[in-house]
């Protein structure tokens, strides 16, 4: 008896969805192209629950026959490729005809569709892959899906859900990225009663962009250029406004949102060469080439590409966003200047000399040190094992690590990290009685849709520490107070950045573990950077108030604020003991 058989349709179905329905986000990402590839003015998103209990996209494209209704739920059904010579010319989003099969097989699934020239509509009924009614009613035209219970037959691949915001924030995502693609579209998302965005059809992306981000549109250097067939469009954000995010720098091909590592690392690299701010640039980058040079069936999301020529792609970028970013392309010039609310710089001073060491430098001390083959390092100390006195610092290695002494040990500190340890707890000590400093100027928030969604489920959370933020003008928010411990920074890059983490958050807590998880991202956003150089006086404060601090050992993250080079291990490396 054979051993292998033909995979029954359903199963192949959820083998499929696998690998095409990822998430929540991932259904009104196949539904949303399919309304886009039909031709429809408006899009509208509902969902409940972030998705898991609801998906229904309704639009007014140019619907389907019964037939075509019947068929699109079959597997590898498309109207969009007829030979093999056709995969290397496709311009629409969707074309594998998968989506909505898979989609089906793992939910309730509603298709209503109805042709503009037909006097009725047709809907088709499928749970679980199985079909159970079809039949005609009257819809008007355009096209009309509604899929409840995600993953229903698969409780294994619901269980592997995110928390409820996280889900949520990547279904906005999903729909801003494809927005901004199709400025003539209207695209509406709503959570239950709650609107998360609305985004009516405008004539340019410069004018959907600026629905999406207004806080630095403005100001964006602009882009537009040609290289052979390739045809390059881009909004930068001048370098001294990039962030840590890695979701703000957008990538599109042909009309398509995608990942491709390629283009991600010319833009990197550019902004790398024309500022030496670290983070990630706020970039919308659209490439434009034939369809023959792009193989965009790489992935059965559709979400990555291969160029034919590479080398040539990442070139172009990479020349075309460093010379425009310099002054030197086709864009206008703009004056980049550091933003009002920036802490102010520190002044380095010189190292003093370490006593008994005529003409050495304490990092110079440092690199003497490291330089040896080092014997076992000790452990890093535990609380108990910190001295009632801090050592001295008596320089700064990298300026990174603060390099400290007392009479038996050499210290290097983290001044990162420590500096982390320090705003943590105290963020802790003064959330429970909310201490504000009020701004002098209420602080106006413009929010992405997926960052609105993160806002509604953490403000409460922001306001316990201090925080003043409240709706203000439909979409946008007001600051105007700021907790204590954060009183002259950057307010509105923590406040981002504190929300771009969380959805990056997949755990459920308590709201004593939500509440220790927003200090531990406002300390790390907020402490000072690596590659920052100190004043004396700095490293002496860090030093003093870490041999104070309740867990002075490691940062909220866990990682090791010290490093404790002890007399004996120095003496046994110079060979002495």
């Amino acid at each position: 008896m054979a051993k292998i058989r033909l995979m029954p349709d359903a199963l192949a179905n959820q083998i499929a969805a696998g690998e095409i329905v990822e998430r929540p986000a991932s259904v009104v990402k196949e539904l949303v192209e399919n309304s886009i590839d039909a031709g429809a003015s408006s899009i509208f998103v509902l969902i409940e629950k972030s998705g898991k209990d609801r998906i229904r996209v309704s639009d007014d494209g140019i619907g389907m026959s019964p037939e075509d209704a019947r068929l699109a739920l079959e597997r590898h059904a498309t109207s969009k490729l007829y030979s093999a010579d056709d995969l290397s010319n496709i311009s629409s989003l969707g074309f594998r005809g998968e989506a909505l099969p898979s989609i089906a097989s793992v939910s309730h699934f509603t298709l209503q569709t109805r042709e503009a020239s037909s006097n009725a509509g047709y809907e088709v009924e499928i749970v679980g892959g199985k079909l159970v009614r079809e039949g005609e009613l009257g819809v008007p035209p355009g096209t009309i899906i509604d899929v409840r219970q995600l993953f229903v037959n698969v409780p294994a691949r619901r269980k592997f859900l995110r928390a409820d915001v996280t889900e949520a924030s990547h279904i906005a995502a999903q729909i801003s990225n494809l927005a901004v693609c199709y400025p003539d579209v209207h695209f509406r998302l709503e959570h239950g009663k709650r609107k998360l965005l609305d985004a009516p059809s405008v004539p340019s992306r410069r004018e959907r962009i600026y629905q999406m981000e207004k806080s630095w549109v403005e100001s964006a250097v602009v882009l537009d250029d040609h290289v052979g067939s390739l045809a390059l469009q881009a909004w930068l954000a001048p370098p001294a406004e990039s962030r840590g995010t890695s979701k703000h720098l957008h990538v599109y091909v042909n009309g398509r949102p995608v990942k491709d590592r390629i283009l991600t690392h010319a833009v990197m690299e550019a902004y790398r060469q024309a500022s030496s701010k670290s983070g990630t640039p706020r970039v919308y980058l659209f490439l434009e080439l034939p369809p023959d040079k792009v193989d965009v069936n790489v992935h059965p999301a559709k979400s990555e590409v291969r160029f034919v020529d590479q080398q040539l792609v990442h070139k172009a970028v990479f020349s075309a966003v460093k010379n425009t970013l310099h002054g030197d392309g086709r864009a206008p010039e703009i004056t980049i200047s550091k933003s009002r609310l920036s802490p102010p710089p520190f002044v380095r001073e010189p190292t003093p000399a370490l006593s008994g060491i005529t003409g050495m430098s304490g990092t110079d001390m440092a690199e003497a040190l490291l330089s040896q083959k080092p014997a076992p390092v000790e452990p890093t100390p535990t609380f108990t094992e910190f001295a009632d006195t801090p050592p001295i610092p008596i320089g700064q290695f990298r300026e990174s690590y603060i390099l400290a002494a007392d009479d038996d040990d050499v210290w290097l500190i983290d001044q990162h990290a420590a500096h982390e340890r320090l705003l943590y707890e105290d963020l802790v000590d003064r959330g429970d009685s909310g201490e504000q400093q009020l701004l002098l100027t209420a602080m106006p928030l413009e929010l992405t849709p997926s960052e609105r969604v993160t806002m509604e489920e953490e403000l409460s959370q922001l306001l316990a520490f201090g925080y003043d933020i409240e709706p203000f003008g439909g979409d946008g928010y007001v600051i105007r107070a700021v907790p204590a411990a954060l009183s002259g920074l950057d307010t509105l890059r923590l406040v981002r950045a504190a929300l771009g983490e969380r959805e990056r958050d997949c755990r459920s807590s308590s709201v004593i573990e939500a509440q220790s998880r927003i200090a531990a991202r406002l300390a790390c956003h907020a402490a000072i950077k690596v590659n920052f150089p100190l004043t004396m006086e700095k490293m002496q404060y860090i030093v003093r108030t870490l041999w104070k601090a309740r867990q002075p050992t490691v940062c909220p993250h866990g990682r090791p604020t010290t490093l404790r080079i002890g007399l004996e291990q120095i003496e046994r490396n110079f060979g002495r003991i």
